[in-house]
């Protein structure tokens, strides 16, 4: 045995030596399908534009492609997706002072105005929400509006509309609206099972008097809404049926919520950008029904404590967006001296992992028909993401009339 192993021991040098040579080069630009060199434990640090299939082993990420046509050089300021009935769904988004809508994915496929006779304030971020077989229109500073499908209904300032406000959701029946410019901490709620219609003693007042405006509500569970404020963080419980009974307690009164596109419902758990200290953080109920509210960003916690060499732009923190898709939570933030969203940290939740993309400025991300897109923050468009294997839209204003993917995907 022993004469056998001295014989085979040259081989196996030679073998090893073999696999030390065997690394793909991805030099110049996109690579359809190429696979990277297995990589040992620990010894990546930051994955760029990659996409990490299972532990060690790497891709490079697809690029991108327009969804429908580039309408114009005055960046979006919100998109959302309305199912009217069972055989309809559209994209929308809020384009300057319109709100418009397509069905069609294809590259200079038309888009419809669907508020032709109602100008909503042009440069105010607009959040949408679906009600019943109602979609909703929260900008902050209009009259919450909404659209059937058919007829646009501009709102009042009656209690007959909803209350104007940035954030909302639609939960056992009732839609909640906060971020009334007049009462910034104040939660409204109409009538059950009635959206558009609101009583004037129907409302909560979320710790009135810490000078804190509500960021975010976002529900939890099935009778749940958490109320993010800007450093603290309460929850409304509304399984008893008669809203006297209703209750609110405070889940933090030190960390808050620093953007209201942040945060992710991931079913048991949020995810979202807190307050300072800046950090990814989850929110999540144990087995001992207790709220716990944890940092998940170590591994890339330089960017946020601004130890690193790529740093967040906390004076543009309110802009950072998220969502979920693929298993993964993607989160746009501005770094250095960006006014926009200019890198993308992605956390895989099968391998366990962060990498970042870069080359994205976005100002907002929806899912729409199983796919991934976001809205331009330096043009008035949708970008599908991971859609082809050319390369990346190249970012500012559009140079073509179809804006094909111009830009190579460099990986690290």
């Amino acid at each position: 045995n022993l004469l056998l192993f001295l014989f085979l021991l040259p081989s196996l040098s030679l073998c090893e030596e073999f696999q030390k040579v065997r690394i793909n080069l991805f030099e110049g630009g996109q690579n359809s399908a190429d696979l990277a060199s297995i990589i040992n434990p620990n010894q990546g640090t930051l994955y760029k534009n990659t996409v990490l299939n299972r532990k060690g082993q790497l891709f490079k990420r697809k690029g991108q492609s327009l969804f429908a046509s580039d309408e114009s050089n005055t960046a979006w300021t919100g998109i959302g997706i309305f199912i009217p009935d069972v055989n309809t769904q559209y994209i929308l988004a809020a384009s300057g002072t319109s709100v418009i809508r397509s069905t069609d994915a294809e590259v200079n496929a038309s888009w419809t105005i669907v508020n032709p006779s109602n100008a909503l304030t042009s440069g105010k971020n607009t959040e949408f929400l679906q009600a019943n077989n109602l979609f909703f229109i929260l900008n902050g500073y209009d009259n919450t509006a909404a659209y059937d499908g058919t007829a646009w209904d501009p709102g009042s300032s009656s209690t007959a509309s909803p209350p104007v406000g940035t954030t909302g959701v639609w939960l056992r029946n009732y839609l909640f609206v906060a971020g009334n410019p007049n009462n910034n901490d104040w939660v409204y709620y109409s009538n059950s099972l009635a959206p558009r219609t609101f009583t004037s003693t129907d409302l909560f007042k979320v710790n009135t008097g810490d000078g804190q405006k509500i960021i975010r509500l976002e529900p939890f569970k099935l009778n749940e809404l958490v109320i993010y404020k800007e450093k603290s963080i309460f929850i409304l419980d509304i399984s008893n049926a008669s809203a006297s009974n209703w209750t609110l307690q405070p889940v933090s009164t030190s960390i808050g919520c620093a953007a209201l596109r942040s945060v992710v419902n991931i079913g048991n758990d949020h995810w979202f950008l807190s307050s300072e200290p800046f950090a990814v953080r989850s929110l999540v109920r144990t087995s001992f029904d207790k709220l716990l509210i944890d940092m998940v960003s170590q591994p890339i916690q330089d960017i946020f404590d601004r130890t690193g060499d790529t740093t967040l732009n906390t004076t543009q923190v309110s802009k950072a967006c998220a969502i979920l898709f693929d298993n993964k939570y993607f989160l746009a933030i501005p770094t250095g001296t960006s006014t926009i969203n200019n890198l993308v940290l992605v956390y895989d939740f099968i391998a366990k992992a962060w990498y970042t993309i870069d080359g994205w400025y976005l100002a907002a991300w929806q899912i729409f028909n199983n796919n991934l897109y976001y809205i331009d923050a330096l043009d008035g468009r949708i970008i599908k993401c991971f859609a082809n294997n050319i390369g990346d839209i190249a970012s500012g204003p559009i140079t073509t009339a179809s804006s094909e993917p111009t830009v190579a995907i460099i990986w690290e």
